[in-house]
């Protein structure tokens, strides 16, 4: 099959109440914990795969996906296990995330398209995450 038009996985993650660290624990923490994130991703990635920190607390992440067997959810959960727990001056930070995907096909796809409907699903998931939440808190 052609190579050019392999599949290829977008994630867009949005890491949940980041503010309040940087609040409570200074900008220094903040920064220590976004750069071990980052770091913790590049472990689960190939060195071909692309991880861009595109706002204060948000990430894309773009990989090759193969044809068939590919779980959004499973590699979701490798990242929730293997990258979130953080610790920084011995306090234990675990990190939360949003996030939105969409696999495409092809190289005719820009950059803003798929940006456009992996940020409509992750706020979509964020949303209902904030749903949960009130319903937890009495």
């Amino acid at each position: 099959k052609n190579k050019t038009n392999s599949k290829f996985c977008f994630i867009y993650i949005d890491l949940n109440n980041f503010k309040q660290i940087n609040d409570s624990h200074g900008h220094l923490a903040g920064d220590h914990i976004l750069a071990q994130f980052s770091l913790n991703l590049a472990k689960e990635f190939r060195s071909a795969d692309i991880i861009s920190r595109v706002g204060g607390d948000e990430f894309v992440l773009v990989f090759s996906v193969p044809e068939q067997g590919f779980e959004v959810q499973r590699f979701i959960h490798r990242i929730e296990d293997n990258c979130c727990s953080i610790k920084y001056q011995n306090i234990s930070f675990q990190l939360t995330f949003a996030w939105g995907h969409v696999v495409a096909e092809g190289k005719d796809h820009s950059v803003s398209e798929l940006f456009q409907v992996a940020d409509k699903n992750m706020y979509q998931l964020k949303h209902a995450q904030i749903k949960i939440n009130k319903l937890k808190t009495p």
